[in-house]
């Protein structure tokens, strides 16, 4: 009588991301933010403890990573909030006085300030007054960056009055967008949660030495 062999199914172990080395960024934010912890999974079904490991693994690492750089970045935000504060309010100061009066030397600065180079030809009074308006025009766009720094620095500030502190995905935008104009190229949610956090320190070293030498 042939003998029946029973054939058993081996169940492959789940693959999960657990460690910061190789999580994107942007599944990192849709997980501490949405609470997609399903992100996580590579390949299998692991169990809510299995999940639930991982992204504590996950969150230990990123924490021991950041260390008190959030800290830091807080301070160069202020700064920065500041800075492009008092450089949108002389731009608009610059703008308000030569619809009135022409003056060479506040032509130039407002060239620099607006990064353009408007040729402010006071004989063509409809295109100088046209450069004008384009100058306040992208002015705007300084507006925005104060608002999106000073929603960031909002949110930072909650958790040192005693609130739970849940980044916003702004909160990311926002430090990207300062990662992306440190470094000269866009740098998107692709990039590794690790990578992510040593650009942090790295743009919070050249902001040190950028305040550094402006005091020399």
């Amino acid at each position: 009588m042939p003998t029946t062999v029973t054939k058993k199914t081996m169940t492959s172990k789940p693959k999960l991301y657990n460690s910061i080395h190789n999580l994107p960024l942007g599944r990192f934010i849709d997980v501490l933010i949405d609470g997609e912890i399903a992100l996580l999974i590579i390949s299998g079904e692991p169990t809510e403890t299995e999940l639930a490991q991982a992204w504590n693994e996950i969150m230990e690492q990123y924490n021991e990573a950041m260390g008190s750089a959030e800290n830091q970045l807080l301070i160069s935000l202020y700064k920065g909030v500041e800075r492009t504060r008092i450089r949108l309010n002389t731009i608009l100061s610059l703008i308000d006085n030569l619809r009135s009066w022409y003056v060479k030397a506040w032509c130039d600065r407002l060239n620099e300030l607006s990064y353009t180079r408007f040729p402010f030809d006071i004989s063509v009074i409809d295109a100088y007054q046209g450069n004008l308006d384009s100058c306040a025009t992208r002015s705007k766009a300084l507006e925005v960056q104060i608002e999106l720094k000073s929603a960031t620095i909002a949110s930072m500030e909650a958790s040192k009055e005693g609130e739970t502190f849940k980044p916003t995905r702004e909160y990311f935008f926002q430090i990207l967008l300062n990662l992306s104009d440190h470094a000269g190229h866009e740098i998107s949610e692709e990039i590794g949660v690790l990578k992510f956090c040593l650009r942090v320190k790295r743009y919070i070293e050249y902001c040190k030495k950028l305040e550094t030498s402006k005091r020399k």
